[in-house]
């Protein structure tokens, strides 16, 4: 199993409340990445990639969506490629598409740089990752193919 140690930074929101940030890169352009582990799927923000990824934009119909009481909300999901985060480059990806423009509103009024991608629990469960906050570091513990289908888990 192969492991990659990506540099987590730890920011305070106000006192006792934390978020986890990433960087990456998306064909060299730096990403900064929010780490979140309440997120189901990982998100990238509809006007980055509008900007810098595709004008395209595939909808994307989904339970969760209606359960949380966010009908209104515009999900659409693409396959990201060329994406990497610290020096470990992900194969291509399915994130949903998101409008992130209140939280990176939100951000700027706590003096946060603003995002342009969410790391979601199926990013997480892929990779098996541990977020160790002590050493500031996100872990992604690479199963190889053949021992992750004797396990019979479920990995993106």
């Amino acid at each position: 199993m192969k492991s990659y140690k990506i540099k987590l930074k730890i920011r305070s929101l106000e006192f006792g409340n934390f978020h986890l940030f990433v960087q990456g890169k998306r064909n060299g352009m730096p990403l900064n990445i929010c780490v979140d582990t309440g997120a189901s799927r990982t998100c990238i923000d509809k006007e980055f990639f509008l900007k810098n990824i595709s004008t395209e934009l595939n909808n994307y119909e989904s339970a969760i969506n209606a359960t949380l009481g966010t009908t209104n909300l515009e999900v659409f999901e693409s396959q990201i490629e060329n994406l990497s985060i610290g020096r470990f480059k992900l194969p291509d990806f399915n994130v949903a598409i998101v409008d992130m423009n209140a939280i990176n509103q939100a951000y700027k009024m706590v003096k946060l740089p603003p995002i342009q991608m969410i790391l979601g629990s199926d990013f997480f469960v892929s990779y098996n990752a541990v977020i160790d906050c002590l050493n500031n570091e996100l872990i992604l513990n690479i199963v190889p193919l053949g021992v992750r289908k004797k396990l019979g888990r479920l990995y993106g």
